[in-house]
């Protein structure tokens, strides 16, 4: 090395490699490198290695509690670039939960920030309820509301419930929450896990308020209008739809019902006046939604994402 060459504090990595054990998956990496990135593993790498313990091609084990699968998608972010773009970048629910978890574990701040980013654009996220729908899952399918995403199973909302949880991030539990009630008692039954259990069980104990907040949102509909005050001749058949409505196998509040009162011949009159009141009753409902689950309200929530993530940012968009 020449006289006047130093090394660069930050930039300058180990050649020691670090065998790291997850259930029945083994990691070999540079340490230098995860110990940059990661305080945690700075710490346990520092400490001195017992001479009885496990060594593969001469390096030291390290062995972690965690699941492979979790801790394979959250060393892949953390030594390539490319696995885990920032939003809105595609990337699945498991990876990106998994990425939660981890990078809050081991304290990899800018992974934790990037994924809750992602959980926003993902739309698990909204501070107020704006109109009949919310924000798209991603703009590569501009059409598929999260709801229709996540509507064969519980389970997407169940996940995002317990990592929201792990981590801290609340402001993300009451549409979760709210995600997984809509299906039924059987549904959230079986894909009830131990770890979910306590979320199901929470779940279902809102079914019966949720039902209530159904019945309000769309009671209006259960009134026929007068034929006079009408702008057509045609016959409102809006009681016929309130049934329809209520009687659906799980409750629905949210559910934008009002699209298709135009196919059911509605009049144009009571058509305008049914989207302002369901609108009126939906936003009082949304207002409530994070009581129904015992969580802060929402002006709470929202003030601890902004101390977490920041204020309103590009990043966000319409999740707010």
């Amino acid at each position: 090395m020449e006289k006047n060459t130093v090394k660069v504090e930050g930039l300058w990595f180990s050649r020691e490699m670090i065998v790291i054990k997850a259930e029945h998956k083994l990691f070999r990496v540079p340490a230098g490198i995860l110990s940059a990135r990661s305080s945690v593993f700075s710490d346990m790498m520092a400490f001195p290695q017992p001479l009885d313990e496990e060594r593969i091609d001469g390096t030291p084990v390290l062995l972690v509690q965690d699941t492979a699968d979790g801790f394979d998608a959250f060393l892949r972010a953390v030594y390539d670039t490319s696995f885990f773009m920032p939003a809105p970048a595609p990337v699945d629910l498991f990876t990106a939960l998994s990425i939660l978890r981890l990078s809050h574990k081991y304290d990899i701040q800018y992974l934790h920030r990037r994924a809750l980013d992602h959980l926003v654009v993902d739309g698990w996220y909204h501070q107020t309820y704006r109109g009949a729908q919310f924000s798209a899952r991603r703009a590569d399918n501009p059409d598929v509301h999260l709801r229709v995403i996540a509507q064969s199973s519980p389970i997407n909302a169940l996940s995002v419930i317990s990592a929201a949880t792990e981590v801290n991030a609340l402001w993300f539990l009451p549409y979760a929450y709210y995600c997984a009630s809509t299906f039924s008692c059987n549904t959230l039954l079986a894909a009830s896990t131990t770890e979910t259990q306590p979320y199901v069980q929470r779940c279902l104990l809102s079914h019966a308020a949720l039902l209530r907040a159904t019945v309000s949102a769309n009671q209006f509909l259960a009134t026929r209008c007068r034929k006079e005050m009408c702008r057509d001749l045609l016959e409102c058949r809006l009681s016929d739809f309130f049934a329809s409505v209520v009687a659906g196998s799980c409750p629905n509040p949210l559910a934008d019902s009002v699209v298709d009162l135009k196919v059911e011949g509605i009049c144009d009159s009571c058509y305008e006046n049914t989207v302002i009141q369901q609108h009126e009753a939906v936003c009082t409902f949304w207002e409530d939604l994070p009581q129904l689950y015992g969580l802060p309200s929402w002006a709470d929530l929202h003030l601890m994402k902004c101390v977490a993530m920041g204020p309103e940012d590009d990043v966000a968009g319409e999740g707010t």
